[in-house]
């Protein structure tokens, strides 16, 4: 690894030099510091470095943005969840480094997980500083592998420095190993045909209750959700980094994300953005309304001007557009709505998108902007408090961390959330495949089974088997 441990475009003091002066604004702030080191790296990917993270069964972190392209992953944890507030861990950042100082995700509700439920031993809720982070660029041409060190007043810069060699290159071999024995394990096979977790007669007389409650004034909206579990068969086992791959592939509009930890996986492909911040910009979208697409360009067109018609669809989704610019409107100086909904076309499924921008007062940032809007009308329903109690009580599903933000935060605070829908969570021999449906005054629900259907299909063809002997 050459000095500076940087690349040209990211120019970073000698190695030594850098970790002096991390030391120093560590004494200055009276706290440690996390010391951001990286260097280019030809070999590689951001799905290696998540597949290393679960066959090391450490936590791990994977990401792709529809915006352009690119990809970043993280490994390890040097703070977060049981450890240190990575919110008061601050970034030393010679070099302004591109990707994730700290990774983020949650369950959609604040309960525990019950002890039967696949989620059980997944956190309900996650902040954490990664170890190590790996910044693909859009066109393939120039990756990073970043190394986070902590350093504090009283660090050996000679030390740190061999810490950050070591790391680096273990990590950057580990992803040369793991790349070359997913090559010779194959892509892997689609997962065989799933097992409904609640049967459609059950799910259908949840939504015709939920219909009778908004026909009669008592809620406007409740997003139900549902589960499928696919098995693994006998020999194979689910693999997250192939499933990644297919979902990476077919899926290139969408946020592609990853979770591990231990044995559990949470993977998918969600098309629905909560918040990106940058500075005091805020982007967002409502995203409600839902129909198949065409056979053909002709029937595709006709199914898109029906859904644009569609009253249903309409009052759905304009209930989302209203709470997001509610919750928005004490966290930002202004909240512009685009006119009118539009077509967002996807593999499969065409919804109606309402853009939205803000511009965020002082003080303000994502966290708070994600706190504050989740769960949209999109997930849980309206009026909130009344949907969320009514699904408390009716919903035999933990729905664990579908439906809920995913996402990452840079140094300088900007950074994406999603919400984690289209989404699976694996082990070895399981996946659950989660999907909901947005209910309201006149829904059907044999309607509403088959959206749910279409929806499950997104991560479900994604889902990948590979040989059980395969290396992980």
């Amino acid at each position: 690894m050459s000095e500076p441990l940087a690349t040209a475009r990211h120019a970073a003091p000698p190695l030594e030099d850098a970790v002096r002066a991390a030391r120093a604004e560590a004494r200055r702030m009276g706290c440690p510091v996390v010391l951001r080191l990286g260097a280019a790296s030809l070999d590689g990917s951001a799905a290696a470095l998540f597949g290393l993270a679960r066959r090391r069964g450490r936590a791990g972190f994977f990401w792709r943005d529809p915006a352009d392209g690119r990809a970043v992953a993280a490994l390890g944890a040097l703070a977060g969840d049981a450890g240190v507030d990575p919110t008061t861990l601050p970034a030393f950042d010679p070099a302004g480094l591109p990707g994730p100082a700290m990774i983020f995700g949650r369950a959609f509700g604040d309960g525990p997980a019950p002890a039967d439920s696949p989620w059980a031993d997944w956190p309900r809720r996650s902040r954490r500083v990664p170890a190590a982070v790996f910044a693909e660029s859009s066109k393939g041409a120039e990756h990073l592998l970043v190394v986070h060190l902590p350093v504090d007043a009283d660090s050996d810069p000679a030390a740190i420095v061999a810490q950050a060699r070591a790391r680096w290159y273990g990590l950057r071999d580990g992803m040369l190993r793991d790349g070359m024995a997913r090559q010779s394990a194959g892509a892997g096979q689609p997962a065989a045909d799933a097992v409904d977790e609640e049967s459609a007669a059950s799910w259908k007389a949840r939504v015709a209750a939920i219909v009778d409650a908004c026909d009669q004034g008592v809620l406007n909206k409740v997003v139900p959700a549902r589960a499928v579990r696919f098995d693994a068969p006998a020999g194979q086992r689910f693999d997250a980094a192939a499933t990644i791959d297919a979902l990476r592939r077919d899926h290139p509009a969408a946020h592609v994300f990853g979770f591990c930890d231990g044995g559990r996986a949470f993977v998918g492909a969600t098309p629905e953005l909560l918040a990106r911040a940058n500075g005091r910009r805020l982007e967002t979208h409502a995203l409600a309304g839902t129909a198949p697409r065409g056979v053909d360009a002709h029937d595709d067109a006709r199914l898109g001007a029906a859904l644009l018609a569609h009253d249903k669809d309409i009052r759905e989704h304009r209930l989302v557009v209203d709470a997001i610019t509610a919750a928005l409107d004490p966290l930002a100086e202004a909240v512009v709505v685009a006119g009118s909904p539009r077509l967002r076309r996807l593999p499969g499924l065409q919804h109606l998108e309402t853009a939205i921008t803000a511009r965020l007062r002082g003080g303000v940032g994502l966290l708070d902007v994600v706190d504050r809007l989740h769960p949209t009308p999109a997930l849980g329903g309206q009026p909130r408090a009344a949907a969320l109690a009514w699904l408390a009580r009716t919903e035999p599903l933990d729905r664990g961390w579908y439906g809920a933000p995913v996402g990452w935060l840079d140094v300088n605070g900007a950074g994406v959330a999603a919400v984690a829908i289209r989404s699976a969570l694996m082990t070895d021999a399981c996946a659950w495949a989660f999907a909901g449906a947005g209910v309201v005054a006149g829904s059907d629900p044999a309607a509403e089974w088959a959206e749910s259907a279409l929806k499950l299909q997104t991560v479900g063809r994604a889902l990948r088997l590979v040989p059980r002997e395969a290396p992980r």
